[in-house]
């Protein structure tokens, strides 16, 4: 189901993509956050990094984004976490100071690395720098 999302998707086949963004969010099970104290938890977890995506229902960029999210999260280990702007409280986007969308965040320890305007490309290339492989044991193995 998630690859045909991301198939639709990438391939402009979907009719209304402010619906499928949020299709996708809810598919991939990230949570969504509100508030500067949600944040603040998500980014006290130190087993593993976690990506924050800002994104809007109205963004006509974050369908593909999040659907590249998802499918990395299949691959790469990280906790992946959502933002609204549109619903988000105002503290939160204060520090987060996101202007463009779409924007990401990961987050490990002391080690950040982030973006806004982002395209696909962008958020790939941060997870493969801030994020391990998963192991896969396969028939292969």
């Amino acid at each position: 189901m998630r690859r045909l999302a991301c198939w639709l998707i990438m391939e402009g086949k979907i009719e209304d993509p402010e619906e499928e963004a949020g299709a996708i969010v809810l598919n991939s099970a990230a949570p969504v956050i509100r508030t500067l104290e949600e944040w603040d938890a998500w980014k006290d977890k130190q087993d593993k990094p976690v990506l924050l995506q800002c994104g809007s229902p109205k963004c006509v960029r974050c369908p593909a984004f999040s659907a590249q999210i998802v499918a990395l999260e299949t691959e790469f280990r990280f906790h992946y976490v959502y933002c609204n702007t549109h619903d988000a409280e105002e503290d939160l986007l204060e520090e987060l100071r996101v202007t463009q969308l779409p924007a990401f965040f990961i987050v490990h320890g002391d080690d950040v690395s982030m973006g806004q305007s982002s395209n696909p490309d962008d958020v790939t290339a941060a997870i493969y720098r801030m994020c391990s492989p998963k192991l896969v044991l396969d028939e292969d193995f």
